[in-house]
């Protein structure tokens, strides 16, 4: 099934879905900066704690409360982990955003989220098109799930599947949509690769290639 992609500038406190999503980078005292980010009422406490410190693979999972029309109106919100700060290593970093997209494919998955928004993240040495590219290849990617030989379960399969994600987005032009595009295009050559070798030794005939 094809996940809709949405570019969206409406502002994440009005987004009313199952799973915001937020990811930092720290500096090399191991500590995230979440000056003007929406999360940073939401994280105040438990960055005091040390539950989360933006080191690569970490999350953090939070329940808004919804109840009030000034907070988060999301069901879940989650925090994840980008890892060191590498100034001028652009490939390194896009690497890290990769496996980052692939940790909130993983994560909603896990908590049954099919509509996701995410905010695109400061990294430090990319673009805002890079980040976004990278992003979406891994989410998209970290999402995949081969389904053709199994039996359809009712009870268990709604939800498991991630449906929509919208992407908020700082600024408005053409070079963020050809990378959501590329994004898109890259992930779906990956897929196909992935069910050419998942398939059975007699699934794939010289007719068929």
């Amino acid at each position: 099934m094809s996940v809709k992609l949405i570019l969206t500038r409406k502002k994440p406190e009005t987004f009313t879905g199952d799973l915001l999503v937020c990811c930092f980078e720290h500096d090399k005292k191991k500590k995230v900066n979440l000056s003007g980010t929406v999360v940073q009422k939401e994280l105040k406490g438990a960055k005091s704690l040390q539950d989360f410190s933006g080191k690569e693979g970490q999350s953090l999972l939070l329940y808004p409360d919804g109840a009030d029309k000034k907070k988060l109106q999301t069901k879940r919100l989650l925090l994840a982990g980008l890892g060191q700060q590498e100034a001028g290593n652009s490939m390194a970093g896009r690497e890290r955003c990769r496996c980052c997209g692939g940790l909130i494919a993983t994560k909603a998955k896990e908590y049954k989220a099919a509509r996701l928004y995410f905010c695109l993240p400061k990294v430090q040495g990319m673009k805002t098109d890079e980040i976004l590219e990278c992003l979406v290849e891994g989410l998209l990617l970290g999402g995949y799930i081969f389904t053709k030989y199994k039996k359809s379960d009712k009870k268990t399969k709604s939800g498991r599947a991630i449906k929509e994600i919208q992407i908020f987005i700082p600024e408005s032009g053409k070079n963020l949509r050809k990378a959501l595009h590329r994004a898109k295009n890259a992930a779906e050559a990956g897929m196909s690769a992935r069910d050419m070798a998942n398939e059975p030794g007699n699934g794939w005939t010289p007719v068929s290639f």
